[in-house]
């Protein structure tokens, strides 16, 4: 059986969705960071807060390894 080889157009149409995935689950995690900071705010018990943070700690850096992932596809499309 042969390996189907994707064309230009549905290489292209891939690339499309991927970014829309990764922009997607960058708002998401910034929308999560702000949630849990705010959430850390609020929080009375020293713990608690403690736990938002770290929570909120975990969503930016998320967003990070995102926009690492894009500098880095851009990078190697450039080079290829």
């Amino acid at each position: 059986m042969s390996e189907a080889v994707p064309t230009q157009e549905g290489k292209v149409r891939w690339l499309k969705v991927a970014q829309q995935w990764r922009e997607l689950a960058e708002a998401a995690d910034q929308r999560g960071r702000a949630e849990c900071e705010q959430l850390s705010e609020l929080a009375t018990d020293p713990s608690t807060k403690a736990i938002y943070l770290r929570m909120a700690d975990c969503y930016r850096r998320m967003a990070d390894n995102h926009q690492f992932v894009d500098e880095t596809d851009g990078f190697l499309d450039k080079s290829a």
